[in-house]
């Protein structure tokens, strides 16, 4: 029994590592990997024309802005406050 732990496992050749290469894979290893190739090219590419990434102001979205209100607000005489 001890003598099969002391033995030196032999090393795989290139027929042994092809065949486990396959065994991992499943039939549509090829296409799903393909799919995520072009993924990641289109990611790229998006990221590539989108330009300068804008940062966080703290201002809300443009389609929440409500500039004709706020026109109006800037038109309004401001508050006086007691001294």
């Amino acid at each position: 029994m001890e003598e099969d732990f002391e033995k030196k496992p032999k090393a795989l050749d290139e027929e042994e590592i092809a065949i486990l290469k396959a065994y991992n894979r499943g039939p549509y290893a090829n296409s799903i990997k393909q799919l995520e190739k072009e993924v990641a090219d289109l990611a790229t590419e998006i990221h590539n024309l989108v330009g300068i990434q804008e940062s966080d102001t703290g201002l809300a979205p443009v389609s929440q802005w409500d500039l004709n209100a706020d026109k109006k607000l800037m038109e309004e005489q401001p508050l006086l406050v007691s001294r």
